[in-house]
């Protein structure tokens, strides 16, 4: 998987979910990717394969970074390191209904903190994302944003 930001924003509404928080948001192409934001603060930056910065959330004073540092991520809050996770390489997972040099399909990447856990991003037929789903914390619970249809 390439690591470039991603394109094709022509519709931009996207929903975030993360708990049993949810919210919409808008994409907006920006320098070193992509952010995802709304007028009540929630802000998402995904630069192509990783969820870097988080801010919000319902929360208004809440702020996670997340970091990929010699095969390791390194999960934190402004001033601390809350967890270091091994994670691997990213895996296109191909099914019996994807050809294998289609620009759809199903990335993978496995991680183990606390527990293990998959990272995920969705490529629909035109080569656009349209599914991501990270582990932004300790807490296991996936942040997620899917493209609106």
């Amino acid at each position: 998987m390439v690591k470039t930001p991603v394109t094709g924003l022509d519709d931009s509404t996207w929903v975030l979910r993360y708990g049993d928080y949810t919210a919409k948001v808008y994409a907006v192409a920006v320098n070193g990717g992509i952010l995802f934001a709304n007028p009540a603060g929630d802000q998402v930056l995904f630069d192509g394969l990783l969820i870097s910065d988080v801010k919000g959330l319902g929360l208004s004073r809440s702020h996670w970074q997340v970091a990929d540092i010699e095969g390791y991520r390194r999960l934190s809050r402004p001033g601390s390191v809350t967890a270091v996770h091994a994670c691997e390489a990213w895996s296109k997972e191909l099914d019996q209904a994807t050809e294998p040099d289609s620009k759809k399909g199903l990335f993978g990447q496995l991680c183990s903190g606390r527990l293990a856990y998959k990272n995920v991003i969705q490529i629909n037929e035109v080569g656009e994302v349209e599914l991501i789903v990270q582990s932004i914390d300790d807490s296991n619970f996936p942040l997620s944003l899917a493209k609106s249809l």
